[in-house]
């Protein structure tokens, strides 16, 4: 749906939508959480959505029940997007300390840059959750245990440690301002709430 000043105006989209991102007039959308499928995105030409292509994100020959998402987009400008997300399996024949089977994770992030879309693949153990734009042309990206934030700029990545859980990011336009809700913990069971600004 899109808010034209007045009221809402419902639209067909081409595939499923589970985030939505943008900045000015440029509008994207991924799949979000893992459903049956290849992960999808769509973008906004101004009186419609288009699907856009995503590349196949596999995983290791063998591997069981293997499972891939984009679960949030970040809009940087036209020819700079970022789809975020990860590829989940099961290995086979192994088994975690309560017997349930070994599931292995792998973040990815998707680089659109107006014609094509470019892999970067992260380390071995989760999966990426969130992404915002840093407001300098870059982007930070959460990672699925929520614990530890990524930021990407001039083409490198470089991770920052969080004492606490984060939930949710979030950029505020026009500054180089990004916001962290969570919480960290407290007395005994106790957790308090937490936000967190860099810039």
């Amino acid at each position: 749906m899109r808010w034209d000043g007045s009221g809402w105006l419902a639209y067909r989209l081409p595939s499923r939508a589970g985030a939505v991102g943008g900045e000015g007039a440029d509008v994207w959308t991924v799949s979000g959480p893992p459903v049956p499928g290849e992960p999808a995105a769509a973008r906004w030409n101004g009186s419609a959505w288009q699907a856009v292509g995503v590349p196949e994100l596999g995983v290791a020959r063998g591997a069981a029940s293997p499972r891939a998402r984009l679960a949030d987009v970040a809009v940087l400008g036209p020819d700079d997007v970022w789809a975020v997300g990860g590829v989940s399996w099961l290995v086979r024949g192994k088994y975690d300390a309560e017997g349930e089977p070994l599931e292995r994770s792998r973040p990815v992030a998707l680089h659109w840059d107006g014609g094509a879309w470019h892999c970067r693949w992260g380390p071995l153990g989760t999966t990426f959750t969130q992404a915002e734009p840093d407001g300098a042309g870059g982007m930070w990206v959460l990672d699925a245990t929520g614990a530890r934030l990524l930021r990407h700029a001039g083409g490198h990545w470089t991770s920052a440690e969080i004492d606490g859980v984060v939930a949710a990011l979030a950029w505020r336009p026009g500054t180089r301002e990004v916001y962290a809700a969570g919480s960290v913990a407290g007395e005994g069971d106790l957790t308090g709430a937490a936000l967190w600004r860099h810039g």
